[in-house]
This record gives structure tokens, C-alpha cells and sequence, in this order.
């Protein structure tokens, strides 16, 4: 069985990626790690460079992580990509 991780993009990242969530398999990245996960967005949507230098948080199965960290990812964990957000 392949080892995946589930995506959750919300705000302007769900923008950026056109998704909501998706699923990655592991192998898809070279290193399972936050750092090489945030590399692989950035490449595969380019719009989500812009949102990883402007204060975006992460969170590795509700845990916020920092953006470059070698903080190993493993079957069946679950990313959130949290944009800053704004309002009234």
C-alpha cells in the first residue's frame, strides 16, 4: 500500500491550488519532510511561493510546524496550509 498524506489548503492557498484537499503519495517528495513538502507546492502551484514568505502557517496533524523544518512526514498525516487571514 502506498504511504499519502492528506492536503488541506484554506483561504488564498485553496485559491493558489485550485483544490480544497488532495492527496500526496510520499514518494511524490524527495525527502518526507515539511521543507521538501513546502518546495513541492511552491513548484507544483506556482502561486503559493508568494504565500509561504508572507507570515502562511503550517500545521502537521493540527500542530503547527515551521515553515523549514525537517519535521518527517508519515503515512496518513494530515498538512493544513493556513494563510494569514483578515477581516471585519
Amino acid at each position: 500500500m502506498s504511504e499519502k498524506l492528506k492536503l488541506l489548503y484554506f483561504a488564498s492557498a485553496q485559491d493558489a491550488a485550485q483544490v480544497q484537499e488532495e492527496t500526496l503519495l510520499l514518494t511524490e517528495l524527495p525527502t518526507p519532510n515539511v521543507a521538501s513538502l513546502i518546495a513541492w507546492m511552491t513548484e507544483k502551484y506556482p502561486g503559493m511561493g508568494k504565500l509561504f514568505s508572507s507570515n502562511t502557517m503550517l500545521a502537521v496533524n493540527m500542530e503547527y510546524v515551521e515553515l523549514d523544518s525537517q519535521v518527517a512526514l508519515k503515512d496518513g498525516d494530515e498538512v493544513a496550509v493556513i494563510p494569514p487571514v483578515s477581516g471585519g
